[in-house]
């Protein structure tokens, strides 16, 4: 009984000086790697590139070209002022475009392209923050014109038969 004591004892004592140095010293060693592109990997981010080409001489991350944004077109029917009135009151959006359709207003046929950028990190924790930050959404116009689509009965605008999509 007293041996088993003794090793418990020993055990939670305090770690010598030397022991300390030791670990602090690895800790060091293995922080110091990290500055070795090839052991230490941070993925694609433009901001670690451009520390390591500024700060760490690396002219390979120097060449980093940002990726290209997501981009695609989209086509949209926008209503009108007396349908998006109608929206307002709880219609839903065909029923209001439809209704309003029947009193002469046409919505607008938009078509759209959607671009898509990537925020830096630091642009993330700042839009995080509440800073103002570029958008990572972009809306262009590319072209608008009227929709003359059908009306419930069948007829276009003009009162010629509505084609089929």
């Amino acid at each position: 009984m007293p041996d088993t004591v003794a090793t418990s004892a020993a055990a939670s004592s305090p770690k010598p000086p030397g022991a300390l140095i030791e670990s602090a010293a690895a800790l060091a060693i293995a922080a110091s790697l990290c500055f070795i592109p090839s052991v230490c990997t941070a993925g694609t981010d433009s901001d670690w590139a451009l520390y390591q080409c500024v700060v760490q001489g690396d002219r390979g991350a120097c060449q980093v070209v940002p990726p290209e944004p997501a981009r695609y077109d989209e086509q949209r029917i926008e209503p009108g002022p007396y349908a998006r009135y109608l929206m307002y009151t709880g219609r839903s959006k065909a029923e209001a475009i439809t209704m309003a359709r029947h009193v002469g207003e046409s919505p607008r046929l938009v078509l759209v392209r959607v671009v898509h950028t990537e925020l830096t990190s630091l642009q993330k924790y700042e839009r995080w923050q509440g800073h103002p930050v570029p958008q990572d959404r972009a809306e262009i116009i590319l072209s608008e014109s009227i929709d003359s689509g059908p009306m419930s009965d069948g007829k276009s605008i003009a009162g010629a038969p509505a084609s089929a999509p």
